[in-house]
């Protein structure tokens, strides 16, 4: 197959060479008319070619798809993971070329002056799903297993309830409202500040979590007085009809930004703001409320697999990890006896 144009020539010998060729102009992306070469291929009996491209080759059409079909936070983490890092050490190389001992050495480069475990595993993930990808266009052969870092993640970190208490105490009401449905619904971010008042069903809330897909999560009366609070006098907004999925506007957003009224970036600072006013001393992060949030309702007697959905992790493996928090909150405990 070759281009010409806007266009790209489908070459087909039907009895192999020493027979007519026929020539077949294909309008269309290039990923589509490698998918009708390949059925070309198929119809005559003949395997179809790879185009084996280097990495640098698949990067760029790799990433649009991302933009078009993963969230803008994958589209924005992926981008800069390959052109930082990957495309600079692989981007010349055809994967199939890409061997262990090739692999080892990017590992131990980007090791080399700092113990970033977690950081090269996501980026070999980001690899492995570029050529996972390329193969499947038809552009390089499907990738071997690459083999990651060891990596222990790390006990997550979480507050107590009294500090929760103080510092939503010490919020202005708008802020108030945000980080006291992320706690008490286990929430993202992410999935926070898209949250639009269409999505609140009842006494249930709609989210989106990783890869778009939706999870129900219960408004607990906490939550649901935080957010009559922000609706207004007699909390008229959120008499929402269930299943209302009309298209939505940024105006609709629960939290929007007061300065572009549109999806707020960086919700860190009113963290620090009431921290400071609140008197505490600790670490608090935005992502702390959702570790708070499953390893208090474990230490309440929920079970597992009800935190696992709440949370929205796909397994439960994930979800485990507050296991080990909670056991360590119980060591605690039982240490303080001893005076």
């Amino acid at each position: 197959m070759r281009k010409k144009g806007d266009n790209y020539i489908v070459d087909v010998r039907e009895g192999g060479r020493g027979t007519p060729r026929h020539q077949i102009v294909y309008k269309g992306p290039l990923d589509e008319a490698l998918a009708y070469e390949r059925e070309l291929k198929n119809a005559y009996g003949k395997q179809a070619k790879i185009h084996n491209r280097t990495v640098n080759e698949i990067a760029e059409e790799y990433l649009e798809w991302v933009k078009l079909h993963r969230s803008e936070k994958t589209h924005k983490e992926q981008t800069k993971m390959l052109y930082s890092n990957l495309l600079i050490f692989f981007g010349r190389l055809q994967p199939d070329r890409i061997t262990p001992s090739i692999l080892n050495a990017y590992k131990g480069k980007r090791t080399a002056v700092k113990k970033i475990s977690r950081a090269v595993n996501l980026e070999l993930g980001c690899l492995s799903r570029l050529i996972k990808w390329g193969s499947e266009q038809g552009w390089c052969n499907p990738p071997e297993k690459i083999q990651k870092l060891p990596y222990k993640r790390g006990i997550p970190e979480i507050l107590s309830r009294t500090d929760l208490n103080k510092l939503f105490a010490a919020m202005q009401p708008k802020h108030r409202a945000l980080f006291t449905v992320m706690y008490m619904c286990g929430l993202r971010m992410n999935e926070a500040v898209h949250l639009r008042w269409q999505d609140i069903q009842g006494t249930d809330i709609v989210v989106r979590g990783k890869g778009g897909k939706e999870r129900k999560v219960p408004l607990n009366k906490v939550a649901q007085e935080v957010l009559k609070e922000l609706s207004g006098a007699g909390g008229s907004r959120l008499s929402v009809k269930a299943g209302d999925r009309r298209n939505l506007t940024d105006q609709h957003l629960l939290f929007p930004s007061l300065k572009t009224g549109g999806v707020l970036t960086d919700i860190r600072k009113p963290i620090q703001t009431a921290k400071e006013k609140a008197g505490l001393t600790c670490k608090i992060t935005p992502h702390m409320l959702r570790h708070s949030f499953a390893t208090h309702l474990l230490d309440a007697g929920a079970d597992l697999r009800v935190i696992q959905m709440l949370l929205g992790h796909q397994s439960i493996s994930t979800t485990q990890i507050y296991t080990r928090v909670s056991m360590g909150l119980k060591e605690m405990a039982v240490a303080s006896l001893e005076g």
